[in-house]
C-alpha cells in the first residue's frame, strides 16, 4: 500500500521486497539460517514487524530501504541503536553493520558509514539512554533484539540508482547484505554432500 520513495519510475517498496527475498535465498544456503521476512502482500506496521521477529525469537532483524532526499547525495548507510550501555545490541549491530557496508561499498557504492539518531529527548530506554528515532531499531531495542536498518543508495540520485535498475544488479546487492552477515556471524555454507544421521547400531558389546 505505500510505495515509498520514487526514482526514475523505481519504487522503493519493490526494490526492498527484492532485496528481502534475494537475501533470504542466499542466506538460507548456510547452516543453521531460517530467515522469515515480515512481508508478503501485506504491509505490517514497523511495530508489527518488531513483533513477528519476536515471536521467532530472532537473532537479528534487518530493515532493508533505499534511501532519499537530494538529488546530490549518494552511498549506503547502516543504522544502529544509539544505547551503547547495550553492548549485545550496540557493539554487535554495529560490528555486523560495518561488514555489510564493506561489501555494499566493493560494488561501487559510496560507504556513508555506521549511523545513529535520536528520538524524543523525554523518552529513554530503561538504561537512561535516549530511544532511537527509528521504530524499526526502538521497537526492537525494547525488545532487546538486535536489529539493523539498511539505507543502500539514493533511489533520487541518477548514479546510484544504476545499481537498483534491474533485477540482476538488486540480487547482487542483497548478496552484498548476506556476505556481510556470514562474515559478522560466521556461518558456513551447507554441504551438498552431507546426509542426515538416521541411527547408529554396534555390532559388538563394546
Amino acid at each position: 500500500s505505500d510505495p515509498g520513495a520514487i526514482g526514475g519510475n523505481i519504487k522503493e517498496a519493490d526494490v526492498n521486497f527484492k532485496l528481502a527475498y534475494y537475501a533470504k535465498e542466499e542466506l538460507e544456503k548456510y547452516e543453521g539460517v531460517k530467515v522469515y521476512l515480515t512481508r508478503y502482500n501485506d504491509c505490517p506496521t514497523i511495530y508489527d514487524r518488531v513483533e513477528i521477529a519476536k515471536n521467532y525469537n530472532a537473532d537479528l532483524l534487518v530493515s532493508m530501504h533505499i534511501n532519499s532526499g537530494a538529488s546530490n547525495t549518494r552511498g549506503a548507510a547502516i543504522w544502529v541503536t544509539q544505547d551503547n550501555t547495550q553492548v549485545e545490541y550496540n557493539q554487535k549491530a554495529s560490528e555486523a553493520a560495518s561488514i555489510i557496508l564493506n561489501n555494499i561499498s566493493s560494488l561501487g557504492i559510496g560507504n556513508n558509514g555506521v549511523q545513529t539518531r535520536s528520538g524524543k529527548a523525554d523518552e529513554w530506554y530503561d538504561s537512561g539512554v535516549v530511544q532511537d528515532y527509528y521504530g524499526i531499531i526502538r521497537y526492537a531495542q525494547r525488545v532487546k533484539m538486535r536489529s539493523l536498518l539498511v539505507e543502500h543508495c539514493f533511489i533520487d540520485n541518477d548514479s546510484d540508482r544504476n545499481y537498483i535498475n534491474s533485477d540482476e544488479k538488486i540480487k547482487r546487492l542483497a548478496q552484498a547484505d548476506v556476505k556481510g552477515i556470514v562474515e559478522a556471524y560466521q556461518l558456513n555454507k551447507k554441504s551438498e554432500n552431507k546426509k542426515q544421521l538416521q541411527s547408529i547400531s554396534m555390532q559388538q558389546s563394546e
